[in-house]
């Protein structure tokens, strides 16, 4: 429309050629044929074309619209003419209005009663209309405005009229392009929203035609089914091409993706189904198998006609494995209820019974078809009752079981024990269970226990007493084989002595052990805890066995791998299973080495203190190296027997490093060696404590002077019924005390209260009259003796004995049989403290 810019009509077509009215309406006709589908620049160019063609001073098109008249184009206006809305007085809208025709001639506008103010001082006076019809309505009007005495010919009102029917044409094609553009507009949002809604939902949502090519996907299907890159990659696409790219990509063993062909298949069923489908698809997709829940429906066109499907789909893989397993839980269930010796009742909080299961009929206080509905407080006592219900509100506030015994007689049952489970809002899972028998195997059990601990009381009553009886003549035994070993020079009679001594000591070892271990199985043994340095405690004793070592060729080696541990432990029950490790070890060794070796926080044990004694003897069997720890048990047993002892050793050791908090283990290869290890937990490990003073390395590094004293001896007075403790004593302690002898407590008692003694030996079982306890109560009476220290030599050494004796008066405690090295150290500690 470019040409038409300045002056629409060209050559032939111009306006002032009047000859002929038909080569006018050619030209205005070819004029039409290159108009563009800009509607509302058309109609501009027909405004100016129709001024042109009708010589007219000015001409303007008003569109009416929304109740008011609107100016939309004019042609040779001056300014003062042009407004956006036509005043409701002006001219136009009267003609649009008031008038009934569609053509109308105004020869003077001066005579009119419209506004005229945009007129005023212009020389025009005379107005040509015409109104636009669209689809039966009037939607506008067409004026022309002439010079006063203007006549219109019959050939202007043809044109004006054929001119606003091409304008109301164009107005028609406008309508229908604008509406167009609304419709375009609304679908774009539509979808838009559509899109929006269906990428957002975790289901699969697609359509297809009736080939099956993608219409429609979604964020979902692309993602998870089609592995598409975006959600216009599968638009025109079909099932199958996505199938074979991905299989394409992931070829293997395991199927990728096989889901085209049911995909179609279903398809196809839905749309023959003419209605709605569901479908539960099971298939590979991404190399894994899951289930799909699917639904499909045909898309129809306007008039009907099945254009292909629209459908949706959830993974319900997890879902149908939570449902099996539901399932299968609840046929678990039913199967361990269905197994469950146990009465079960389903109660409501009230004591209702909603159902029960029972595998004995005749356990239940009704017949069964009678039970369900009723009240348990119907079948039990008023206490009982109260107790079931204050047991449902205990589960129901704590939120775990509730169980309580009580007592009723139904049939053979006496007891039964009840457990209360919450298992819903207002419901409660009751467990009945009989436990009579339980009931009477705990009374066999508790009689049992009393009848052990009788027994075991019998054991303590009988190694007490034989203690005593054996300690007693073992103190003889001891102490005149010691002192006859230093008096006799035939060698002959001095190797009986020291025979004598030696089967004497061996003896009391093995009281000693039997002693120990009913400490250990009384759990009566004292343990002291204090810190010890392990470097220092070992290498003190691995030193103690150098010699017993020397003696076999064997070679004894301490290894350490930490400069200082400290440990929380009592040190003589320690060194008892150490120094009985070693003793073992270089025992059972006849040639090679035993290794003591101390670990702190090993790379293989988490957070301990190990202690390895390693060595390279006979070894033990596999099938015996448990028993071992076993009482009065050894390697080789009966006739059989290789070595001495009791088999005590190893079960009082594992029982003392358990009450230290450790434990010892074992690992061993007969004929290559064993490997005993005390492990003690990190808890006991002292890492930031100094460690003690050791007492003897102070004594030997110190120094100290002699100084000559003239000797005068402490008096001591023992007072013992047993003759031979009497000369025994008098014997040991020649040199080192004056020693005075009373037979019984009388006779001590008068001695004392007519003699001044340094310390008091005194037996606590004096035979007839009173006994020491008796007898250490009255030397506490006599003034002279309130501070004198009372030592208790007794045959009495169970368990506690020792510090009974010393909270009862005695200062200090000696157990029979005693060797003179241990009462001079007791007396000389006493009389002479360093």
């Amino acid at each position: 429309m470019e040409k038409y810019a300045g002056n629409p009509i060209e050559d032939d077509a111009h306006p002032g050629d009047k000859s002929s009215m038909g080569t006018m309406f050619d030209s205005i006709h070819q004029i039409l044929k290159l108009l563009s589908n800009d509607y509302a620049y058309n109609i501009s160019v027909l405004v100016k074309l129709a001024g042109e063609f009708l010589e007219a001073g000015s001409i303007f098109y008003s569109r009416y619209k929304a109740g008011t008249l609107k100016n939309i184009c004019s042609w040779s206006s001056p300014d003062s003419f042009c407004y956006p809305i036509e005043p409701e007085q002006s001219i136009c809208c009267d003609m649009l209005y008031n008038s009934q025709e569609e053509y109308c001639f105004i020869p003077h506008l001066s005579d009119t009663n419209c506004e005229l103010n945009y007129f005023r001082g212009n020389e025009y006076d005379c107005c040509m209309g015409h109104k636009i019809q669209l689809e039966g309505k009037y939607i506008g009007i067409l004026c022309a405005l002439f010079k006063k005495g203007y006549q219109p010919t019959a050939e202007a009102k043809k044109i004006l009229e054929f001119l606003a029917g091409v304008i109301g044409l164009e107005e028609s094609r406008l309508a229908v392009s604008e509406s167009c553009i609304t419709s375009k507009s609304n679908y774009k949002q539509l979808y838009s929203m559509l899109r929006l809604v269906c990428d957002n939902e975790p289901d699969m949502i697609w359509a297809k035609d009736v080939e099956g090519r993608y219409i429609f996907a979604n964020k979902a299907v692309c993602s998870k089914l089609l592995d598409a890159v975006d959600t216009d990659e599968p638009v025109g696409k079909t099932d199958h091409f996505f199938a074979e790219r991905s299989c394409a990509k992931h070829s293997g063993d395991t199927p990728w993706c096989n889901n085209s062909e049911k995909c179609r298949e279903t398809d196809i069923r839905t749309m023959n189904a003419n209605s709605p489908q569901r479908f539960e698809e099971i298939y590979y997709v991404a190399g894994e198998l899951r289930r799909l829940d699917v639904h499909k429906a045909p898309l129809y066109n306007n008039e009907g006609i099945p254009i292909g499907t629209v459908g949706s789909a959830r993974d319900v893989t997890e879902a149908r494995a939570v449902e099996k397993a539901l399932t299968d839980s609840q046929a678990l269930y039913r199967a361990l209820l269905e197994a469950n010796p146990d009465i079960v009742f389903l109660l409501h909080s009230n004591g209702d019974i909603v159902t029960y299961k029972s595998p004995d009929d005749s356990l239940l206080l009704r017949q069964p078809e009678e039970m369900i509905g009723t009240n348990i407080g119907d079948y039990l006592s008023e206490e009982l009752f109260d107790m079931a219900i204050e047991a449902m509100k205990h589960a129901k506030f704590t939120g775990q079981p509730y169980t309580y015994e009580y007592e009723l007689s139904v049939g053979n049952a006496e007891y039964f024990e009840s457990r209360f489970v919450q298992c819903g809002e207002d419901l409660f899972l009751n467990i009945v269970r009989d436990i009579t028998g339980k009931k009477q195997i705990t009374k066999e059990l508790i009689r049992a226990k009393e009848e052990a601990e009788r027994v075991n009381k019998l054991k303590s009553v009988f190694l007490a007493n034989m203690s005593h009886e054996l300690r007693t003549p073992m103190n003889g035994i001891l102490g005149f084989s010691e002192i006859l070993v230093s008096m006799l020079d035939q060698e002959e009679t001095k190797d009986m002595a020291k025979t004598i001594h030696s089967s004497g000591k061996r003896l009391l070892k093995t009281l000693n052990l039997i002693l120990d271990l009913s400490r250990v199985e009384a759990n009566k043994q004292d343990v002291k805890l204090k810190p010890v340095e392990l470097n220092k405690f070992l290498y003190k004793l691995v030193k103690l066995f150098e010699p017993l070592a020397a003696g076999k060729n064997l070679t004894l080696k301490f290894i350490t791998h930490n400069s200082e541990v400290n440990l929380l432990t009592d040190p003589s029950l320690l060194e008892h299973v150490v120094n009985d490790l070693i003793n073992n070890a270089i025992k059972f060794t006849k040639e090679g080495s035993v290794t003591i070796s101390l670990k702190a926080n090993p790379q293989d044990t988490l957070n301990c203190v190990v202690i390895d004694v390693i060595d390279t003897g006979i070894g033990i069997p596999k099938h015996q190296q448990e028993c071992i720890f076993d009482a009065f048990r050894q390697v080789s047993e009966g006739y059989e027997r290789s070595y001495e002892g009791t088999g005590l050793g190893l079960t009082i050791s594992r029982g003392y490093v358990e009450l230290l908090g450790g434990r010892i283990s074992l690992r061993s290869e007969q004929g290559i060696g064993s490997e005993f290890s005390i492990c003690f937990p990190d808890e006991y490990l002292q890492i930031d404590l100094t460690a003690p003073e050791d007492s003897e390395l102070s004594s030997v590094n110190g120094e100290s002077g002699v100084t000559q004293h003239q000797v005068i001896l402490p008096h001591i007075l023992l007072i013992d019924d047993d003759v031979i403790s009497h000369k025994l004593t008098h014997r040991m302690l020649e040199g080192i005390a004056d020693v005075d002898c009373a037979l019984n407590g009388e006779e001590g008692l008068k001695l004392l209260n007519s003699k001044q003694y340094q310390v008091i030996l005194l037996d606590i079982y004096l035979g007839a009259g009173i006994n020491g306890l008796a007898v250490a109560k009255e030397i506490r009476q006599i003034e002279a003796c309130a501070l004198t220290p009372v030592i208790a030599i007794t045959a009495h050494s169970m368990v506690g004995d020792k510090e009974k004796f010393l909270s009862m008066g005695f200062t200090h405690y000696l157990s029979k049989p005693f060797s003179k090295k241990d009462i001079t150290q007791v007396i000389t500690g006493i009389t002479n403290p360093r």
